[in-house]
């Protein structure tokens, strides 16, 4: 029996240079979570204040000749920090998964690199923090997909290489399924 492979530490790539000049409320900073102290991220990100509170409702007119209630006293609340939003390019990370690529109002968009501690990886298109585009994805054995993606799943023209029989198919692929996978040829 051979030995297990151990899991590959997740490789850490350099930053974009950062740019020249930064709008006021963006910047470019390394972060730990309040919450969580192995999550990380290094990069851009954009500042948003925190939402408006709705209004308090005005209270109706008073009655003919009844006479009007005071205002309600209000408080001054203290102003609170706006919250930072991962923006443009950054490298995330929690133990369990590192993340390098761009980011759209704190979510994963765009092209990015995502390695799994389990040693699988995605390299491609996202959207809204899922595979969609062009990509490659390796499994943990080895075995990989490079072609089109659509909302997580394996679509359109792609190779797919299987290293346990060590077969390379290539052909159109429907929603997870193809050359190679589930008996087909």
């Amino acid at each position: 029996m051979a030995p297990k492979a151990a899991a590959k530490a997740p490789v850490e790539p350099e930053l974009p240079p950062e740019p020249e000049k930064l709008d006021p409320n963006t910047g470019r900073d390394f972060f730990r979570y309040q919450d969580t102290p192995n999550v990380t991220y290094e990069g851009t990100y954009d500042t948003h204040p925190k939402p408006p509170e709705k209004p308090a409702e005005e209270a109706p007119p008073p009655a003919k000749g009844a006479k009007a209630a005071p205002p309600p006293m209000e408080l001054e609340e203290p102003a609170e920090p706006p919250s930072r939003v991962r923006q443009g390019p950054g490298v995330y990370s929690d133990g369990a998964i590192y993340f390098k690529g761009e980011f759209e109002v704190d979510g994963v968009d765009r092209q990015g690199l995502l390695k799994c501690a389990s040693g699988a990886s995605y390299e491609g298109g996202f959207d809204k923090g899922i595979y969609h585009g062009q990509g490659k994805y390796t499994w943990p054995d080895g075995s990989r997909y490079e072609g089109g993606w659509r909302q997580g799943v394996m679509h359109g023209t792609g190779t797919y290489h299987c290293t346990q029989r060590d077969e390379t198919f290539h052909g159109q692929y429907y929603n997870g399924a193809g050359p190679g996978f589930f008996g087909q040829r």
